[in-house]
Parts: C-alpha cells; structure tokens; sequence
C-alpha cells in the first residue's frame, strides 16, 4: 500500500511529482479494491490533500491537471469494468465533498470540462462512460429535502443549478443515442433525481421534452434492456401512463420486459387509476394467464387489485397490510368488477392456487392448504356460498329486484363454483375432496331438490330488465348450478335425482335457455348415466322418450323407435295398430305435426347438442329416426335461422354415418354455402367439410352430382363444384377464404385424377399475388414445397399448373384481380421447386430422374403462341435454358423434347430466343451422349403406382394439413409455424446435367425469410422508425487530450474494452446504496 498523503512528508517539501503520484496511487488502490475497503478512505485523503496543497497554486493546478487526465484515461474506458465504476464513484464523491465542505468548484469544473469533451465521442465505449460518470455525480449530490422546506421548489442537488442543467443536458441529447447501453445509462442516472420536483421544474422546461418522457419513450425502444429500464424507472401518476404499462404488457414481445410491467403494475399502480374495461382487456390475454405454467407475477396484478378493492370498500390506505382473510374477501370484489367469459374459470382456478401458494406456504402439508384455503373464505361478512348459507341465494332479492339482484346471484354461484372446482378437484386425495366438500357442498339429494327452487327465482329476478343482459345472466347462473353438480359427493339416491333432475331442466320453459347451457345439461344427463360406447340401445332409447316429453306428445311408438327390439316386452293395442296399417295420406306419424314451436326448437337444440359432444359415433336406426323426424324436417320446413343452424348441425354430425347414396346431404350443405345472410361461417365451415368427407369417400364427380341435383337448368359442364369454391377463396372474409384454402388443399394433395387442376392454377398465381393475405402465402409456400418434395409426380403437376396459369397472364383481362402477379418470381419458385435437388431420398419415382424434362416439353409446346409478346417469351426461354437433363429418362419424352427445340429454332427469329435454345439442347446432346456411354446407369422399369400405394406415401403431407383443425381448435398452433428440421443437402445419385444446387428449405428460407419477394409491398408499411427524441445538432468538442508522461504509469485504457453478454453487463450507474457512508 503506498502511504497516505496525511502522513507523506510535509507540505512545504511536497513537489508537483509527488501530488501526482499519490493521486494516481490513491485511483490506483480504488481501481483494484474489490472488496471497496479502499473507497472510503481514499476519498478522505485525496480530499486532505487538496486541502493542504489548493494554498499553493502550482500544487493545485498540478492536483487539478493529474486529476483531469485521470478523469480522461477512465472516460476512455478500462479493462476491469466494475474498477472503473468505483474510480467513477470515487471522482463524483470527492467533487461533491469539495463543494460541501471548501465550497470550491474547482474538481467539479476538472471533471465537467473532461465530460463535454468526451460527450459525443465517436466510440459508443466512451459516451457510455460519459453516462456512468454524469449518473454518480447525480447520485452523490442529491439533498434530501428537510420538514420545513417545500418539496414543490426545493432545489434538491448540492451541484450549482448551471452545472446541474449542463449535465442534465448532455443526458438528455444522449439520450437518441444509437447504442442501447448509453440510451440504459441515461434512464438510470435520470432514475435517481426525477422523484425532486423541484430539481424537474429547472430543466422539464418543454412539454414534450420532460424527463418523464424519456422514460415513456424508452418503454418502445427496440432494445429489450432499455425497455425494461424504461419501464422499472417510469414513476406513473395518471391513468394514462397506467394504460400505457397495461398495452405495453400485451404487446410487448419479451418476457423479461413483460415481468418488469407486471411488477410494477402490482406494486405501484393502484386499481383506481385502471378503468373496468382496461383490466378486461387484460385478462382477455391468454399468453400471460393462461400459459403452460402459473407465471407469479401476472397473478399478482390481480392479488393487487383484490388488495386494492377490499381496501376501497373498507375505506383504508391502499398500502396497509392485509390478512389472507380480508384479500380473499377482495377476490370476490375483483370478480364482481370484471365481465364473465369463457376463460374466467381457468383465469381463477390458476389465480386460487397462486394464493394458496402464497397464504400457506409455509405449511408442509400440501393437501393439508387446501382445506384451510377453504376455511380462509370470510363466509358472513362476504356473499360467499358454502354449504350452510346456499339457501339464502333464494332470498337474495328481497332488498333489490331486477338485474342487479340476478347479478348477485350470478357472482356468488360463480365464485361458489369456481371455489368447489379447485378444492375438490380430482387430482386431489379422496380425504381432502371429503373435507373440502363438508365446508363447501351440500350432499347430492339436498342440491338435486334446491336447484329448481333457485331456476325459479332466475326467472323472477329478470323479468323487468332488458332481453339480452337478462338471458346472460340468467344462463350464466344455471351453467354454474349444473357444474357444482359433479363436485358433489356421489350417493345412489342423489345420482337417482340428478338424472330425474336433467330432463325436467330441459322440459323448463321459465326462461331462454343457450346452446352452451343446452348442451351442457344434455352432456351431464348422458355422460355421468348411460354408457354411450357400450349400451347405445339404452341411451338412444331414452333420448326418444326425452324428446317425447320435451314435444309434449307422450310415448309413442313411430321412426325414432325399433318397435321390434323386444317383442315379447311390447305390447300394442288395436287403436295403434290400425293407425299403423292406415296410408300415409290419412294419417301422419311424424311427431312434429302438431308441436308448438318453442318445443320443437328445443328438440332440435337437444339432438344437436348430443352431436356436438360426440356421444354416438356409428350408425343406429333410432339415432337416423330422431334425425329425420326433427333435424331434417326442421331445416325443410321452418324459417327460424336459430333452429335451421342447428338443425344443420345435427345433418353434418350425422352424415358421416349413413349412405349418402340413399341420403342426399350434400344437397343442404349447398343450401347453406349459397346462403349469403350473416353470422354463418362456422356453418359454412361444417358444409365445406362435409363435402369434403364426402368427395374422399365417394369421389367427385359423384359428390358433383349431388350438389346441383337439385338445381334449374344444372349441368356438370357450367356448374362444377369446383369453379364454386374457387369463388369462394376470394371471399373478403379472410379467416372464412383461408379455410377454404385448407380445403383445397386437402384435395389437393390426392387428386389423382387432376379434377382440381382449376384450383391448382389458381393458388399459384394468388401465391404469387400482391395484396394477398401474408399468412396464406406461408400457407401455400409450404404445402407446395412439402407437395414437390415426396413426389416426382407432383412436380409434373406443378410444372403443368404453372405453365397453364403463365398462359392466364398472357390473356389476362385488366380488371382481373391477378393482373399484377409477379411472373418472374413464379417461375423462379416453379423451376426451383421442380428440380432434382428438391426432392426427399425417398421421393416416389425419384429415381426417373429430374421432372424438369416434362417442364421443357410443356413450354415448348406454349412458346409457339407467345412469340409476340415478347416479355413472356424471354420468360419461357430463360426457363427452358435452366432446364436440367439427367441421364436416366424417357426416350419418347426425351426424342420428342428434341425434336421441339429444333423445330422451334428454326420457326423464331429471336436472336435471344436462339440462344435460349441453343444452351438447352446442348445439354440434352451431352445427356444423350452419356446415356449411350458405359458410364450410364440402368434406366428403371416405369411400373405405375396404384392408388393405395400413393396415399400411403402422401400420408406425411395429410398430417401436415390436418394438424392444426380450425374447425374445431382456434387455439392450436398452425403447422405451418412449427420448427421443421433442416434436411442435409441432397446429393444427386445421377448425373444431371445443368444441375440447380438448392434444397426444399433453401426455397423456404428464400420465400419466408426477411427480405421474401412475397411480402415486399408490406414492408414498407410494417416497419415504424424507433420513437427517439426531438433531433438536436450535435457539436464535437475540438479539444484533444494530450497523454502526459510520467514515471507512475496510468491504469489501463478500455480501448480494448472487450464487453461481457448482455445479461452479465453490469449496470454503467451505481446502485443507490453505494453511496450511504
């Protein structure tokens, strides 16, 4: 350790060597002081040695001349990151201790003057230095304000006001630095002094130019690390930055950024600065409550809010402490403040079991928590149910009538059920679910007869409210008291009264029922007491006699019935049996005769119900009976667009199971296809399936048959199914247009007989489309690829698809909607997709070599009829030169592919034309002569696969295809976004001549990458400038700093700074508490 200053020699004997080597000593200890042993005391002794040599002014100059050069080496960086922090802290504290207590500014200017000529460095190294250094000035001058001083105008800074604007300043333009760790620096050092407001009314002199709004505008800088600073700095006071913090959480794409919002939104945001409709907006997002794991920190947003309301209700501040009683009793005022939704129930299981992780979870017992989760409830002082006060949901609109008293009931069934599910849920033990129940649940016989007390009262509570809230509410109600149902512990009375229960639910008219609280009373009733797989006769058989007594005709026997299952148990009188023997014309047997018409609504409701939950998967004659007796009339006969949807529903789930061939369903998925009203696209979507299972089972042309069966003046010439869903690719409906794609494509993909060659066509030239929907042509890209990848065969069809549609464009009329398709791109991906290269090892008829000599035969006979437009001809004549020849082909194929270019050599006048030619017949000259050579493999029997044989090899791209059900799953992830497994690169197993070195991903990288020929048009209007401040002129300052020689050498220089990965870089600005004595 070299000696301190104190006790060096005296200071008349001290020389200007001397001063400076005991401060480049004294930086040095600091510099390599890990441990910050050091700090403090050599602060104290460069301090004492200003003080005893500033008397002399060559020792002070020299003091302040060494100081200024050592501020400068440091600015310029050095090796160990963290010493030149701590000499940075070491510079400010010895400044503000200068100032403090000699009132002398004169290491402050030293300091300042090295900073305005390092602030606009060309190295971002540097400028970041510049950042750390104003940041621990800032830091260690910072005054805290006395009682008797006024906050609003205290100046809070021992720094002079000009040196504290001129610092401030520089912060400020750095601010639009380009490198993301000074634009970093520049909200940590502004961090520490935005809270003064007294130091903010000196330099927030702009309205748009105030410290605050470095921190919003951080909030959407590009750099994830800014962001996050931005966000963890932002001090919000208004209901807009509030807002601000909830978007950004929606829409900002990093997790860490998303963690930082969600702590600060439950820490320092209270919920009267969020409105109701914002908090939805933010449950509405399943990306952060409803991911694959409970994420703490989004559920504590919510704990807070629960913490917030109870307190507002009690009228407390919001930061006083609460109990796990009193938050919980918040919980139900945070549910009576948000709009019910599908997702609540996950949203609040999740959102319990982060409490009871958080209430208890000191308690070993795991299953032991949820028992005394349960018991946490405030059950008197909050309208929470439990088995001993679920009565007084009869009475809970004695005080209060109408829609507020069905919400009341609405929240607290909601939250009853929402409680039950989670403490006695299945995974649980059997003891726990027990002793959970005895707090929550009544037993099975006492709710079975409370229900209808309570669906009365749902009718009573609404009646003078308007339809649309009152149906909500009511139907919400009756869902939750189906749904405690299966909670209940199962006892052979109560399981005798639920199923007696069930159909009366459904026989009740109190009030109008929806299709989810239909369908879910049909799933409880056959679900949980009839075995569907096993014993379909008894199911089947009850559902007649529900639909009987739903239709209010009693039991009779007709179509939806097997009178002869057992005969020996049956018995007819004689009036049945001559009503039987009567015709048709004197009596009808239908049940639907004399039906009043919310009865066979509901029929019609019930049967489509059964479809949707997938109870009967083959074929019954009494499950065709109930279909023809209320779906198929029901669809033919009434107008109500209500039953007819479901009526249509009950047909799709149906159709499958019969013959189609007696059972013409394919005419009425017609019916709705060409139905133009609004709010059916999902029934379109089951018709276009429908049709689609139809034409894999009984063909097309059969299934085109069908569809215009029935229409005026139909022929299969001027009405092909086909040409009607190309119509309907082009519908403005996007999603709608998508999914007919997906159809297609399914088709598509084993079209042996070129019936959608149409459609084909069509695809590629809208692939290649501008203004077409991005995620379409993703689509397209990789069904095309995948398509040409496994077949050889395809890639004839490809190469055939794409020369008919070039011969469109040729014709093409100027209002047509692909006027502006990109040819040149089209056959860039056509020849490329076609080539040898792109197909798998394992591609069918792979060894028949390159599929491009079918390609060069389809040109050669269109550039006959193109050679007066000449675009299109050096179009076809630039392909035909790439064109590969591989050694194995066919000769008939081959002779006759020669013999074109000949002739079309002879027939052109285009020099260019020729030349085209005359490379592409040269190499079908090198190929002819290698095939005579020894050298040449043995050309494979062309043997053709059969049908069986190709779908067996196209069953990869069917998966494809299917692995992501629109129809029936809006959630999952579309295939075509999955991580595909790069192939090695496929080489030739022949010689090819003229051979295109690219693979299957090669074209996907090229078509889906950044910069895709596809998505050009939309770039220019994706891509927004980096929000940044106003452009200020930036000056360079001119003064250099000279290196001095001397015998104490410096401590390194930064310039050869290597930085450490993003998440080990230390923070350029000290933490607060390194600056507490």
């Amino acid at each position: 350790m070299v000696r301190s200053p104190t006790k060096s020699k005296s200071r008349s004997a001290r020389n200007t060597a001397e001063i400076a080597r005991e401060i480049c000593s004294s930086i040095k200890d600091v510099y390599y002081d890990s441990s910050k042993d050091a700090f403090k005391k050599r602060t104290a002794d460069l301090l004492n040695l200003y003080k005893q040599e500033r008397g002399i002014v060559i020792n002070k100059e020299e003091y302040l001349t060494e100081l200024g050069y050592r501020v400068d080496v440091f600015l310029d960086g050095a090796k160990c990151h963290e010493g030149q922090l701590r000499v940075f802290k070491l510079f400010a504290l010895l400044a503000i201790k200068c100032l403090k207590e000699l009132d002398d500014e004169s290491i402050l200017d030293t300091i300042a003057i090295s900073i305005h000529k390092k602030k606009f460095n060309a190295s971002a190294f540097i400028r970041n230095s510049v950042v750390a250094l104003i940041g621990r000035i800032f830091y260690g001058s910072v005054l805290e304000p006395g009682e008797k001083d006024d906050i609003e105008t205290f100046f809070a800074t021992h720094l002079p006001e000009r040196m504290f604007t001129d610092l401030y300043q520089i912060l400020w333009h750095l601010s639009a630095d380009v490198d993301e760790d000074v634009r970093t620096g520049v909200l940590l050092a502004a961090n520490r002094i935005q809270r003064y407001t007294g130091l903010m009314k000196v330099v927030d002199i702009h309205r748009f130019e105030t410290t605050k709004q470095l921190f919003i505008l951080g909030t959407r800088d590009p750099s994830e690390k800014v962001r996050t600073q931005a966000v963890s700095g932002l001090n919000v006071s208004t209901s807009g930055e509030a807002r601000l913090l909830l978007e950004r959480l929606i829409q900002d794409p990093c997790e860490e950024v998303r963690l930082a919002i969600a702590e600060k939104l439950s820490t320092d945001v209270p919920i009267n600065f969020i409105a109701k409709s914002e908090r939805q907006m933010l449950l509405k997002c399943s990306d952060l409550f409803l991911a694959d794991t409970i994420i703490p920190e989004y559920y504590e947003i919510l704990h807070s809010w629960a913490r917030d309301l109870y307190s507002e209700r009690e009228g407390l501040d919001f930061d006083v402490q609460l109990c796990p009683e009193q938050v919980l009793s918040g919980v139900f005022e945070l549910l009576d403040s948000l709009r019910i939704t599908k997702q609540l129930e996950q949203i609040f299981l999740r959102f319990f079991d982060h409490l009871r992780t958080r209430f208890f979870e000191n308690i070993a017992d795991n299953e032991r928590s949820y028992v005394l989760f349960a018991q946490a409830f405030n059950y008197e002082k909050s309208p929470y149910v439990n088995n001993e006060n679920y009565e007084d949901l009869c009475f809970l609109d004695d005080n209060s009538t109408g829609l507020i008293a069905l919400n009341d009931k609405m929240k607290a069934l909601l939250m009853w059920q929402y409680l039950s599910e989670y403490c006695c849920h299945p995974s649980l033990s059997e003891a726990t679910r027990v002793e959970c129940r005895q707090i929550l649940l009544p037993t099975m016989s006492e709710y079975a007869k409370f229900i209808p007390e309570v669906w009365e009262k749902l009718k009573a509570g609404g009646e003078k409210e308007s339809e649309a809230r009152v149906m909500t509410f009511q139907n919400n109600c009756a869902r939750s008291l189906i749904s405690i149902f299966r909670n209940l512990e199962r006892e052979e009375i109560g399981m005798r009264e639920w199923k007696e229960l069930l159909p009366e639910l459904l026989h009740n008219y109190s009030f109008k029922y929806d299709l989810d609280l239909i369908s879910l009373i049909v799933h409880d009733y056959f679900y949980y007491h009839f075995d569907t797989k096993n014993d379909p006769d008894d199911a089947l058989h009850a559902l007649s006699d529900l639909m009987a007594k739903i239709g209010d005709f009693g039991v009779k026997f007709n179509n939806t019935q097997d009178i002869f299952n057992d005969a020996s148990t049956m018995f007819i009188d004689a009036t049945q049996l001559e009503l039987s023997q009567m015709p048709g014309s004197q009596v009808d047997v239908s049940p639907l005769t004399n039906m009043e018409p919310k009865s066979r609504k509901r029929c019609v409701q019930v049967l489509s119900a059964v479809f949707k939950n997938g109870f009967f998967l083959q074929h019954h004659p009494v499950l065709e009976g109930l279909l023809n007796d209320y779906a198929l009339y029901t669809f033919d006969n009434q107008n109500d667009v209500e039953s007819r949807r479901e009526a249509f529903i009950c047909i799709a789930g149906m159709a499958p199971l019969m013959d189609q061939n007696k059972n013409n369903y394919i005419r009425i998925a017609r019916t709705i296809l060409e139905d133009h009203s609004a709010q059916i696209t999902e029934l379109q979507k089951s018709a276009l399936l429908l049709i689609h299972d139809a034409i894999n089972v009984y063909g097309y042309l059969k299934v085109n048959e069908w569809y215009f069966s029935e229409v005026e003046n139909a022929t299969t010439s001027s009405n092909k199914l086909i040409e009607k869903l190309i119509d309907m690719c082009e519908n403005p409906d996007t999603a709608f247009s998508t999914f007919v794609v997906r159809i297609i494509l399914r088709l598509l993909a084993f079209d042996h007989q070129k019936f959608f060659h149409e459609a084909f066509v069509h695809l590629l030239l809208k692939l290649f489309n501008p203004g077409e929907d991005e995620k379409l042509k993703l689509l397209l890209v990789y069904f095309f690829t995948e398509y040409c990848h496994w077949s050889r065969e395809h890639q004839c069809r490809m190469a055939s698809a794409f020369v008919e549609a070039m011969m469109r464009l040729v014709d093409i009329d100027m209002d047509s909607t692909f006027v502006n398709v990109d040819k040149d791109e089209m056959a860039t991906f056509v020849q490329q997709v076609t080539s040898f290269n792109a197909l798998h090892p394992k591609a069918v008829d792979r060894e028949h070599g390159t599929a491009h000599l079918f390609l060069a035969a389809r040109l050669l006979t269109r550039i006959e009829r193109v050679l007066d437009e000449k675009s299109f001809m050096n179009v076809f004549g630039s392909i035909l030169s790439k064109c590969e020849v591989s050694e194995v082909f066919d000769e008939t194929l081959f002779m006759n592919v020669k013999k074109g270019c000949e002739r079309l050599h002879n027939l052109t006048a285009d020099a260019r034309l020729k030349k085209f030619i005359e490379a592409f017949h040269k190499r079908l000259a090198s190929a002819e002569k290698h095939s005579q050579s020894k050298k040449a493999i043995a050309r494979p029997e062309i043997i053709p696969k059969s049908r069986e044989e190709l779908e067996k090899q196209l069953e990869a791209i069917v998966t494809l295809l299917k692995s992501y059900n629109e129809e029936t799953d809006n959630d999952k992830r579309p295939w075509l976004e999955e991580n595909i497994q790069k192939e090695e690169g496929i080489l030739a197993k022949m010689k090819i001549f003229g051979e295109m070195h690219v693979t299957i991903e090669d074209i996907r990288s090229r078509l889906i990458g950044k910069d895709s020929p596809l998505f050009q048009d939309n770039i220019a209007d994706n891509e927004k400038p980096r929000p940044s401040t106003t452009p200020r002129k930036r000056r360079e300052c001119t003064v250099s700093t000279t290196p001095k020689s001397r015998n104490a050498l410096p401590p390194p220089s930064t310039r050869t700074l290597r930085r450490k990965p993003l998440k080990e870089t230390l923070n350029t600005v000290a933490e607060e508490e390194d600056f507490v004595d």
